[in-house]
């Protein structure tokens, strides 16, 4: 399992880079606020101890994505699935919400 989370790892410390270096608000860094906080959503999201494993090598916060957060609110429905259930869907959720231009 070691390598496929440090792979996740290696590519997400790429983006992080490059959104730090590339694009014209590179010359103004105030325009470009450093990246606070990472969510994570899709099955391998489970695995026991990701969120930590993340937030310690990157020093960037990792937590569990809320891929309901666009689609109702808690206080009008609870889902039948578990949060860490949800994650495995959270493609499936932005693309059909994107399919609905919401």
């Amino acid at each position: 399992v070691l390598p496929m989370i440090s792979a996740i790892r290696d590519e997400a410390e790429r983006y992080i880079n490059f959104w730090a270096t590339h694009g014209e608000e590179v010359e103004n860094q105030a325009l470009r606020p450093p990246i606070k906080k990472i969510l994570l959503c899709g099955g391998e999201a489970n695995l026991i101890g990701f969120p930590e494993y993340i937030s310690h090598n990157l020093h960037i916060t990792a937590e569990y994505a809320n891929v309901w957060t666009n689609v109702f609110s808690f206080e009008e429905y609870i889902p039948e699935l578990t949060l860490r259930e949800s994650l495995m869907y959270g493609s499936a959720v932005g693309l059909a919400l994107r399919a609905l231009d919401i």
